[in-house]
């Protein structure tokens, strides 16, 4: 994967977002976190906690697995182009969402339901 992604250096904008994105993921060190804070609804989808850390399901859609890369960015580890970015307010509660995608470039923002 590695090669592969070293190798994209004439690479389209998107491609070269991706290829970065990916390499991040792949490098990422585990890092620990209280699972409680990202839990529960956003819009029609649910932060959920496993065994081996955060899943992110939008409706019917199949689940994201979610690993941290910060404290409130995280990426999914089958499709490592695919990210969540958690939005805190002014005294850091959690307050929505955000879905990034380095293959389209879009983003929706999802706010805590409740």
């Amino acid at each position: 994967w590695k090669a592969a992604l070293a190798g994209q250096t004439n690479a389209t904008a998107s491609a070269a977002t991706e290829a970065a994105w990916v390499s991040e993921a792949l490098d990422a060190s585990p890092l620990p976190f209280d699972p409680a804070p990202y839990l529960g609804a956003f819009g029609g989808s649910t932060v959920r906690a496993t065994q081996d850390g955060l899943t992110w399901r939008n409706e019917r859609r199949p689940a994201w697995r979610l690993r941290p890369l910060s404290p409130d960015l995280f990426f999914d580890i089958d499709e490592p182009y695919r990210r969540i970015r958690f939005l805190r307010d002014g005294e850091g509660r959690i307050t929505g969402l955000e879905v990034l995608d380095s293959q389209t470039g879009s983003s929706r923002l999802l706010r805590r339901a409740g």
